[in-house]
């Protein structure tokens, strides 16, 4: 795993335009647990694809885990772009209810759910 996320790395550095290459690192990263280093990846891509709701929700959800855990400030504000660019994107749903549940909102969080 490591080795083919190193090869990738080189490989985006060679072609900084590959946003599938980006999402592939990012949402890897993301799985590994490996959040900061998500967040880093999935910028370059949201950079390179600002409607796709994929990379705006994964992005969210990177920079939660940074922020321990914690949906809330510029996660939110991902998520809720995710929903403008694809409101049936099952990520964003999700996020958006954890977010509505946290806030004691059980009406809105079932509807995201």
């Amino acid at each position: 795993t490591e080795a083919m996320l190193g090869e990738l790395s080189r490989r985006l550095a060679a072609n900084p335009q590959d946003a599938d290459g980006w999402a592939m690192l990012g949402r890897s990263y993301l799985m590994l647990g490996r959040h900061a280093e998500a967040v880093q990846a999935l910028e370059k891509l949201s950079a390179l694809r600002p409607g796709d709701a994929q990379a705006l929700v994964d992005l969210a959800d990177a920079k939660a885990m940074v922020a321990g855990r914690n949906l809330r400030g510029e996660p939110e504000a991902l998520i809720t772009r995710a929903l403008q660019a694809d409101p049936r994107n099952l990520k964003a749903l999700a996020l958006a209810g954890t977010l509505a549940f946290e806030r004691g909102e059980w009406l809105v969080a079932v509807k995201h759910w």
